[in-house]
């Protein structure tokens, strides 16, 4: 598999915003992850989401170009 300096570049950057975000998970107070503030999510509740949008984001992503391509229409 090639990489481009545009995919490197994407590639850093989410390493680096992830290495963000599980750091401050990692500070978050235990109870966060199982009670929210009233009427919002909990703490895992939002990992949960990220990690099913990241699914469906890198599902999408595998498919073939011209497949994504919406200017077929």
């Amino acid at each position: 598999m090639i990489l481009y300096h545009g995919q490197l570049v994407i590639a850093d950057l989410i390493e680096e915003k992830y290495q963000v975000l599980f750091d401050w998970l990692n500070q978050q107070p235990g109870e966060n992850w199982e009670q929210g503030p009233e009427g919002k999510w909990t703490t895992s509740q939002h990992i949960l989401h990220l990690v099913n949008s990241l699914q469906l984001l890198n599902n999408a992503l595998s498919y073939p170009r011209f497949f994504l391509n919406t200017n077929l229409v």
